[in-house]
């Protein structure tokens, strides 16, 4: 999701996943150290990370696991969240959950993004 936009084309291996990961961590680097890259892509990289953030909790409370997830990146996701909230109104997003006025920055995040920050997995 973020090479195309980076205009970065690595040749990944399909049958090899550990060489796959290794090409693809090492294009990102390369791309995202080019002078401007960062400044030009800033809010492609803040979207595609606090969706990332997100999509680990799913993963996690789908196989019962309970994570903690970074609270400065958790912050920086809500914060971003919030100065979007039109676009956040789509048929991507679910509706906001309601969570008390004194959560936590996780499960703020988490309801802002439609997601019941006490919901596990059924056994």
């Amino acid at each position: 999701m973020l090479l195309k936009p980076l205009d970065s084309k690595p040749n990944r291996p399909k049958d090899d996943p550990v060489e796959r990961w290794r090409v693809t961590v090492d294009a990102l680097f390369t791309a995202l150290s080019q002078p401007g890259v960062l400044d030009d892509n800033a809010s492609l990289i803040g979207y595609l990370t606090t969706e990332v953030l997100v999509h680990t909790w799913d993963l996690a409370s789908a196989i019962g696991a309970t994570v903690a997830l970074d609270p400065r990146l958790c912050q920086l996701g809500l914060d971003r969240a919030l100065a979007n909230g039109e676009r956040m109104q789509s048929d991507m997003f679910a509706a906001p959950f309601a969570v008390a006025e004194h959560a936590g920055i996780q499960d703020r995040l988490l309801a802002a993004f439609g997601r019941d920050p006490e919901w596990t997995s059924p056994s």
